[in-house]
């Protein structure tokens, strides 16, 4: 990606913050190299690749700080460039779709529920 510079969850707390207590497993995928973590003018990212029967997709797991819209041009640049088929990303922001529409058509596929227990 453009102008990325890698980072560690261990040093960001922002990026910590976005972890919403998932900080030992998205560690553990960084360092085994299944995620990548990194800033992009700014926003934090933690990513993966997952294939899929109909082509690859970019998970996007961590996106913290600022820039988001101009990260995810990079990323949606990026993609296109690898043949990347998908982007998907969880949030606990539903008002996020409306701003990364204006990017490309970003819908909801799925929702989530968690009881704790």
């Amino acid at each position: 990606m453009d102008k990325q510079e890698k980072v560690t969850p261990e040093v960001n707390e922002k990026m910590r913050y976005a972890m919403r207590g998932d900080e030992v497993e998205i560690t553990r995928q960084i360092r085994s190299g299944t995620a990548q973590a990194f800033n992009i003018g700014g926003c934090y990212l933690v990513t993966r690749i997952e294939g899929k029967r109909w082509g690859d997709e970019l998970v996007v797991m961590v996106a913290a700080g600022e820039n988001l819209l101009a990260a995810a041009h990079a990323l949606i640049s990026q993609c296109r460039k690898q043949n990347i088929s998908s982007i998907r990303f969880h949030t606990q922001r539903p008002a996020l779709q409306r701003h990364l529409k204006k990017l490309t058509n970003f819908e909801e596929v799925e929702r989530i529920y968690r009881a704790k227990l």
